[in-house]
């Protein structure tokens, strides 16, 4: 499975070497010469590991290196971006695979925001994947010299409702930051006439949307549902896929064809991308646990390392940190009888990992450590991954600590039913552990 991993200084090495052999790749499109020594010049390579505005990742294909990317926020057309891809590439034996595609995907997803994307008109593989990754979005096209185009857009933050739907692409949503003109409003009331969704154009007032509420009228009482099993949407139900859901996917697919009749092409995407993809959504939210194979072993301590590093740099506990321990340790914990590791999966990406300890002799089973991966944290998955662990080993008599100072892990372990022991130990000036148990 697709993974991205941070370059970190200690990498800087090798993303010199793979960023080199790109950088002769690209010698089709520019006439770049090489120095003295053999190398292509890269006047701002060492920033990405001294300024906090760049940043780089490798792009693993579970253990394998398949690719890199490099991120910063300087702009090719005087505009202000967040971010601009400086630099992309999946290796030419791991092309055709869509990697690319859903690399690119992945980053944007990472890293919402004003994006740019530069590519030469020559490299027609770049042309046609920025075209496609940027589509959505409907970028502004800007044409710096007859050989190399950028496209300007911005990205958002999915808001996946709780049937699914993409608020954040569909043209009725009106909550901030996503306000709607009265144009636009109406533009949208006579669209959803043709469509069929309506049988007349309906006022502004009555075509705009906040948001789901349960209150509010719904033929599949999706909120009501959620709402009713402590969830936020149906792709964390146990009972997922249900019949209810199965209807609403089949009804809203049911207006598909209508909408390519009617609907122009920029149109269309956004009606696709706010609900047409709204199954898509939900088994992406959907977790499962994956068990952790001996040859999956270097990609499981890679994501740890790369999950607790942000934890690490800010409490600077480097003898229990996970993000300072060896792929030794990992392969000794690996090997106990009592211990078992899983990948937490949504959809088809390892978006984490849990350890659980059960050494079946009535002491407590303990969860050390469970983690999410920086881009898909705040979406449930931690929790879900929780609830799946005490479905395979009983939902009680279990125990784990955390980092008191994270109020957000405290939250979550409580509302799943954990409460503090009382034990704390103090590990230094910025930190504390403290102990739970779930009866």
């Amino acid at each position: 499975m697709l993974r991205l991993q941070t370059v970190q200084k200690k990498d800087r090495d090798l993303l010199w070497n793979i960023n080199q052999k790109y950088l002769y790749e690209m010698t089709t499109f520019y006439d770049d010469p090489m120095d003295e020594n053999g190398n292509y010049h890269y006047g701002h390579f060492d920033d990405y590991f001294s300024d906090p505005k760049r940043v780089a990742y490798f792009i693993f294909d579970d253990d394998i290196l398949v690719g890199f990317a490099m991120l910063c926020p300087y702009s090719n057309i005087d505009q202000n971006p967040d971010y601009t891809m400086a630099e992309f590439t999946i290796f030419p034996a791991y092309r055709r695979n869509h990697f690319a595609l859903d690399a690119a995907e992945m980053i944007l997803e990472r890293h919402p925001g004003e994006w740019e994307i530069k590519y030469n008109e020559k490299n027609g593989g770049a042309k046609k994947l920025w075209n496609a990754v940027a589509a959505p979005y409907y970028p502004e096209v800007y044409h710096l010299n007859v050989e190399e185009t950028v496209l300007s857009f911005k990205t958002a933050e999915k808001i996946i409702a709780a049937c699914g739907n993409d608020c954040a692409a569909c043209p009725r949503y009106t909550a901030h930051p996503y306000e709607k003109t009265d144009e636009e409003l109406h533009h949208t009331a006579e669209l959803w006439m043709r469509i069929g969704y309506r049988d007349h154009v309906v006022t502004n007032e009555e075509i705009a949307c906040y948001g789901c509420k349960p209150e509010n009228w719904c033929r599949y009482r999706v909120i009501k549902c959620c709402e009713d099993r402590g969830i936020k949407s149906c792709g964390e139900c146990s009972e997922y896929p249900c019949e209810n859901i199965r209807e609403c996917f089949a009804v809203t697919k049911s207006f598909e064809p209508m909408c390519r009749q009617v609907c122009t092409d920029d149109e269309y995407k956004r009606m696709e991308k706010a609900f047409f993809e709204k199954e898509k959504n939900l088994s992406d939210k959907k977790v499962k646990l994956d068990p952790v194979q001996k040859e999956d072993i270097e990609t499981l301590w890679r994501m740890q390392v790369d999950a607790f590093t942000d934890l690490l740099d800010k409490y600077q506990d480097f003898d229990l940190s996970p993000a300072a321990e060896s792929i030794d340790k990992v392969i000794a914990r690996f090997e106990q009888p009592w211990t078992k590791y899983y990948f937490i999966i949504a959809g088809r990406i390892k978006v984490g990992a849990i350890r659980v300890v059960d050494k079946q002799d009535g002491s407590r089973k303990r969860i050390s450590p469970i983690w999410i991966m920086p881009e898909y944290r705040n979406k449930g998955y931690a929790q879900q991954a929780i609830l799946a662990a005490e479905k395979i080993y009983g939902s009680d008599h279990w125990c784990l600590d955390t980092i008191l100072q994270e109020e957000g892990n405290l939250h979550l372990y409580e509302k799943l039913g954990y409460h503090q022991t009382g034990r704390l130990d103090k590990i230094n000036d910025r930190m504390d552990i403290v102990y739970y148990e779930k009866n």
